[in-house]
Protein backbone atom coordinates (compact mmCIF):
# COMPACT_ATOMS: atom_id res chain seq x y z
CA UNK A 1 0.00 0.00 0.00
CA UNK A 2 2.68 2.14 1.11
CA UNK A 3 4.74 2.07 -2.59
CA UNK A 4 1.15 3.02 -4.18
CA UNK A 5 1.10 6.03 -2.16
CA UNK A 6 4.48 6.67 -2.84
CA UNK A 7 3.88 6.12 -6.57
CA UNK A 8 1.22 8.70 -6.59
CA UNK A 9 3.67 10.94 -4.80
CA UNK A 10 6.52 10.76 -7.65
CA UNK A 11 4.18 11.07 -10.43
CA UNK A 12 2.60 14.33 -8.95
CA UNK A 13 6.14 15.58 -8.48
CA UNK A 14 6.95 15.02 -11.91
CA UNK A 15 3.91 16.55 -13.48
CA UNK A 16 4.51 19.55 -11.32
CA UNK A 17 8.46 19.53 -11.86
CA UNK A 18 8.36 19.31 -15.24
CA UNK A 19 9.67 15.56 -15.39
CA UNK A 20 12.67 16.24 -13.30
CA UNK A 21 13.09 13.23 -11.65
CA UNK A 22 16.68 14.25 -9.86
CA UNK A 23 14.83 17.05 -8.44
CA UNK A 24 12.03 14.56 -7.21
CA UNK A 25 14.12 12.33 -5.45
CA UNK A 26 15.86 14.81 -3.56
CA UNK A 27 12.87 16.33 -2.63
CA UNK A 28 12.17 12.93 -1.51
CA UNK A 29 15.10 12.11 0.23
CA UNK A 30 14.43 15.85 2.21
CA UNK A 31 11.43 14.82 3.31
CA UNK A 32 12.27 11.29 4.61
CA UNK A 33 15.50 13.28 6.31
CA UNK A 34 12.99 14.96 8.29
CA UNK A 35 10.79 12.27 9.34
CA UNK A 36 13.67 10.54 10.98
CA UNK A 37 14.66 14.00 12.21
CA UNK A 38 10.96 14.22 13.51
CA UNK A 39 11.14 10.70 14.90
CA UNK A 40 14.65 11.04 16.91
CA UNK A 41 12.81 14.22 18.76
CA UNK A 42 9.84 12.40 19.54
CA UNK A 43 12.07 9.56 21.24
CA UNK A 44 14.27 11.76 22.83
CA UNK A 45 11.30 13.56 24.38
CA UNK A 46 9.55 10.31 25.86
CA UNK A 47 13.16 9.43 27.32
CA UNK A 48 13.33 12.55 28.93
CA UNK A 49 9.67 11.83 30.07
CA UNK A 50 9.96 8.78 31.41
CA UNK A 51 13.43 9.18 33.30
CA UNK A 52 11.97 12.75 34.96
CA UNK A 53 8.71 10.25 35.78
CA UNK A 54 10.84 7.70 37.01
CA UNK A 55 13.26 10.34 39.33
CA UNK A 56 9.88 11.42 41.21
CA UNK A 57 8.66 8.15 41.53
CA UNK A 58 12.00 7.11 43.20
CA UNK A 59 12.78 9.47 45.22
CA UNK A 60 9.17 9.88 47.17
CA UNK A 61 9.56 5.95 47.52
CA UNK A 62 13.26 6.32 48.69
CA UNK A 63 12.35 8.86 51.03
CA UNK A 64 9.38 6.93 52.67
CA UNK A 65 11.79 3.35 52.82
CA UNK A 66 14.84 5.14 54.62
CA UNK A 67 12.58 7.33 57.58
CA UNK A 68 11.10 3.86 57.94
CA UNK A 69 12.82 1.31 60.28
CA UNK A 70 12.49 -2.53 58.26
CA UNK A 71 10.39 -4.14 61.08
CA UNK A 72 7.68 -1.53 60.41
CA UNK A 73 7.68 -2.08 56.68
CA UNK A 74 4.19 -4.04 54.87
CA UNK A 75 5.41 -6.68 52.22
CA UNK A 76 5.26 -4.43 48.96
CA UNK A 77 7.34 -1.90 50.89
CA UNK A 78 9.86 -4.17 52.06
CA UNK A 79 10.20 -5.89 48.54
CA UNK A 80 10.46 -2.24 46.97
CA UNK A 81 13.97 -1.90 49.74
CA UNK A 82 15.19 -5.24 48.73
CA UNK A 83 15.26 -3.91 45.08
CA UNK A 84 16.71 -1.01 45.58
CA UNK A 85 19.58 -3.13 48.48
CA UNK A 86 19.95 -5.93 45.30
CA UNK A 87 20.20 -2.83 42.67
CA UNK A 88 22.03 -0.30 44.89
CA UNK A 89 25.28 0.12 42.69
CA UNK A 90 23.49 -0.34 39.96
CA UNK A 91 21.15 2.94 40.54
CA UNK A 92 23.82 4.96 41.75
CA UNK A 93 22.82 4.95 45.52
CA UNK A 94 24.64 4.97 48.64
CA UNK A 95 24.25 1.55 50.98
CA UNK A 96 21.01 1.41 52.56
CA UNK A 97 21.48 1.90 56.50
CA UNK A 98 18.42 2.68 58.00
CA UNK A 99 20.18 4.42 60.61
CA UNK A 100 21.70 7.23 58.08
CA UNK A 101 19.62 9.71 56.21
CA UNK A 102 22.34 9.06 53.82
CA UNK A 103 21.06 5.62 53.16
CA UNK A 104 19.59 5.21 49.14
CA UNK A 105 20.79 8.61 48.57
CA UNK A 106 21.46 9.21 45.00
CA UNK A 107 25.69 9.75 44.74
CA UNK A 108 26.03 10.62 41.52
CA UNK A 109 24.88 13.39 39.25
CA UNK A 110 21.71 13.24 37.25
CA UNK A 111 23.56 13.83 33.86
CA UNK A 112 25.33 10.54 34.57
CA UNK A 113 22.10 8.74 35.59
CA UNK A 114 20.57 9.61 32.51
CA UNK A 115 23.67 8.83 30.57
CA UNK A 116 23.64 5.66 32.35
CA UNK A 117 21.21 2.74 31.47
CA UNK A 118 18.50 3.55 33.85
CA UNK A 119 15.83 2.04 32.69
CA UNK A 120 17.27 -1.65 32.67
CA UNK A 121 17.19 -1.07 36.72
CA UNK A 122 13.25 0.38 36.97
CA UNK A 123 11.83 -2.00 39.01
CA UNK A 124 9.22 -4.10 37.16
CA UNK A 125 8.47 -7.00 39.71
CA UNK A 126 6.46 -5.66 42.50
CA UNK A 127 3.16 -6.90 44.16
CA UNK A 128 1.52 -3.83 42.66
CA UNK A 129 2.98 -4.39 39.21
CA UNK A 130 1.44 -8.47 39.07
CA UNK A 131 -1.51 -6.44 40.16
CA UNK A 132 -2.15 -4.61 37.42
CA UNK A 133 -1.36 -7.12 34.87
CA UNK A 134 -3.66 -9.39 36.44
CA UNK A 135 -6.35 -7.21 36.11
CA UNK A 136 -5.79 -6.45 32.96
CA UNK A 137 -5.59 -10.02 31.88
CA UNK A 138 -8.50 -11.06 33.61
CA UNK A 139 -10.57 -7.66 32.39
CA UNK A 140 -9.28 -9.26 28.54
CA UNK A 141 -10.70 -12.69 29.44
CA UNK A 142 -13.70 -11.37 30.84
CA UNK A 143 -14.27 -8.67 26.97
CA UNK A 144 -13.54 -11.96 24.81
CA UNK A 145 -16.60 -13.78 26.44
CA UNK A 146 -19.11 -10.89 26.13
CA UNK A 147 -18.37 -11.24 22.28
CA UNK A 148 -20.27 -14.30 22.27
Amino acid sequence: MRWILQKQIINVLMKKLNNHLDLVHYILEFNNKDIENIRENIREWYIEKDFYNWLNNDIELRYRLVFTRPEHLDIIHSQKLNYYIENYKNLKLNKYDYRSPNGLRRNKSLTECFNSKWWKYTNKKNYEWSLIHCYINTMNYFDYYKLF
